[in-house]
């Protein structure tokens, strides 16, 4: 009997071989394509996140009779929920906070927003700082998804020294009196952990000179390539060394020597130092 054709040409299977690699082609041109926007979208939305985290910095200090101010903030490549506030209202004690909202971008921004806002509004009818920590807390528990939380550190300053601080799950408050760091823990939970929240005031009188010193763990926990930490010993070695020099140079000795532990590998935090000399009446 007769063979029968073949219903394909070798012409065909190549014809059919080179559509086949094209739409595979295409199909991977797609994807790429759509890769990028999603890359693009998360770009924007760093970008929107930077801007509305550095709106909440302060861009000036009070000018003080007793007290200078200085401070380091380095954002994240991918922003973190650092912030922090120093305020002092007519008739008022000096008010300084370093807060740490937990998540990243967007989502983190607009949670610092929400609670700068509700910080300054409070502020103007209250003078204890459980009060506030606990009105924040509400704020917290009303508006943010069960996953986040944050990290809190609040305090009060007078003209006479008289330091009264409040810290919900913050890092330590440090106190720098010449060779020596006190450390003022935390004393209540970061806020939206539970559903009401009180924390204990503690109140110390600060001596001409001393320093006070808050920050948020990207200076703490910052890593090296070898994955060592920055650590608190070595921040406080730092601010001892430099105890006796202007409150910007101790910051800028900080800052470099962090940036020189680092080196080149990645920062996943934001980091923020907020350091405040006590100088007397």
């Amino acid at each position: 009997c007769k063979k029968r054709a073949p219903i394909f040409t070798s012409s065909d299977r190549k014809l059919v071989e080179a559509l086949a690699q094209r739409l595979a082609s295409l199909y991977d041109t797609q994807a790429y394509v759509e890769e990028l926007l999603a890359q693009e979208r998360l770009l924007e939305e760093m970008r929107i996140a930077k801007r509305i985290q550095h709106s909440l910095i302060p861009k000036e200090f009070p000018k003080l009779e007793y007290a200078r101010i200085a401070h380091l903030f380095e954002t994240a490549r991918m922003v973190g929920g650092d912030f922090f506030d120093v305020w002092n209202p007519p008739k008022m004690s000096l008010f300084f906070a370093v807060a740490d909202v937990s998540g990243k971008g967007v989502p983190a921004a607009i949670m610092m927003s929400l609670f700068k806002g509700a910080l300054r509004t409070k502020l103007s009818d209250v003078t204890k700082l459980g009060e506030l920590i606990s009105y924040l807390n509400r704020i917290a528990v009303e508006n943010m998804p069960p996953e986040m939380f944050v990290t809190l550190l609040g305090a009060f300053l007078t003209p006479s020294g008289q330091l009264a601080v409040g810290n919900a799950g913050h890092n330590p408050l440090l106190v720098v009196r010449e060779n020596r760091v006190e450390h003022i823990q935390a004393s209540a939970p970061p806020l939206r952990v539970l559903e009401d929240t009180s924390v204990e005031e503690v109140k110390l009188k600060l001596k001409t000179g001393d320093l006070i010193v808050s920050f948020t763990d990207g200076i703490t926990e910052a890593r090296n390539e070898k994955k060592e930490e920055y650590g608190m010993d070595r921040l406080e070695y730092m601010l001892k060394k430099h105890f006796h020099l202007e409150e910007r140079e101790i910051v800028k000795k900080i800052k470099l020597d962090l940036a020189q532990f680092v080196g080149n590998a990645p920062r996943h935090d934001d980091a923020t130092l907020l350091l405040i000399r006590y100088t007397g009446r």
